[in-house]
């Protein structure tokens, strides 16, 4: 049988509609190294965290593959429909072989450096691997994309600073967070190897009214006990303690430090808040509950680039201006939506 994919098929297997940040963070990395907008170097970070994010999602889609065969919720996506598995593996060699050139050329005679890529690589080829069979698939993606900016930042400057550290440890936190708290919700109807769910986290299906004069049935009703709630928010709090180390990493001072110390706070306070409404759902409505978990990654995100704005200065308006404007136009074009991607 021939499949006959489009574009636009291509783009959901893809998934890069998520890229934004895994460009923003390694350009984060540049520029807090020193490294200036308006260089040929923005542009060759910003496509090696385009290629890293790029080849890990279609290796993470096909290993998921037979786990999405039988999710109803993913009786949309292209592969084994209108594209081949054969031809998503080609895909994917081609994308790991070309990422993996552009990581040798760029820390070209920097071992330690590479150690540093390698290391991102082997925790993302892991993850994919068993992130539909550990509890700790959350810790191997976050081990993924957190040293990233670091291995940017130390081919730039040269060394690690502190402030590096305290940005990597919050990126942690926030892919954690996204992994095995957001996903984790998403997922709950059909993971059985899912942090909620082991900590009681249900989804009730949902029936007819009680006294059945109703043809329309209820909504499932979702049921977060209070270990899972409290083990949730706890996380996503926890992520205020290197935020709160890299605003008083910085080297600014006057009223630069005291906007992006409100600001970041503010705009962290949000996340958090959004979080709860997030978890204190009654219904499990899918749609509604990945709008709450973009705007908190969203949230979470500005409040790093906002938090280091002293150091990097107006290039924090081009990650604020690229991330939101990369997301959704490319949400626009993959799955026809703004902020909520159907996957």
């Amino acid at each position: 049988m021939v499949l006959m994919a489009s574009l636009r098929d291509w783009l959901m297997f893809s998934r890069i509609h998520t890229a934004a940040l895994t460009i923003s963070s390694a350009l984060l990395g540049y520029f807090l190294a020193g490294g200036q907008l308006l260089s040929w170097w923005t542009l060759a970070w910003g496509v090696f965290g385009l290629i890293f994010h790029w080849a890990g999602f279609v290796d993470n889609n096909l290993q998921d593959y037979r786990y999405d065969l039988s999710d109803p919720s993913k009786k949309h996506f292209p592969l084994g429909r209108s594209i081949s598995p054969t031809a998503a593996v080609r895909f994917t060699i081609a994308l790991y072989t070309v990422g993996l050139a552009l990581a040798t050329w760029l820390s070209w005679g920097n071992v330690s450096a590479f150690f540093i890529f390698l290391t991102c690589l082997g925790f993302g080829l892991l993850y994919n691997r068993t992130n539909k069979t550990s509890l700790l698939a959350g810790v191997w993606i976050g081990l993924c994309f957190a040293p990233l900016p670091v291995f940017v930042f130390y081919l730039t400057a040269g060394t690690v600073s502190p402030l590096m550290l305290w940005v990597a440890l919050y990126g942690f936190g926030q892919v954690f967070f996204q992994n095995a708290i957001s996903g984790s919700l998403k997922d709950l109807k059909t993971s059985e190897w899912n942090p909620l769910v082991a900590l009681g986290a249900e989804v009730y299906p949902g029936g007819p009214s009680a006294d059945r004069s109703s043809i329309v049935a209820n909504p499932d009703t979702l049921i977060m006990p209070a270990r899972a709630w409290g083990f949730s928010l706890a996380v996503k709090l926890l992520a205020m303690v290197p935020l709160l180390l890299i605003l008083f990493s910085t080297t600014g001072s006057g009223g630069w430090f005291v906007l992006a110390f409100a600001g970041a706070t503010g705009l962290f306070s949000m996340a958090f808040g959004f979080t709860c409404d997030m978890l204190a759902q009654t219904w499990f409505k899918n749609k509604l509950l990945k709008t709450l978990m973009t705007v908190v990654e969203i949230l979470t995100f500005y409040a790093v680039v906002v938090a280091v704005s002293p150091v990097i200065g107006w290039s924090s308006l081009f990650l604020i201006g690229f991330s939101i404007v990369y997301f959704v136009v490319m949400n626009r074009l993959t799955w026809g939506t703004i902020l909520t991607p159907d996957v």
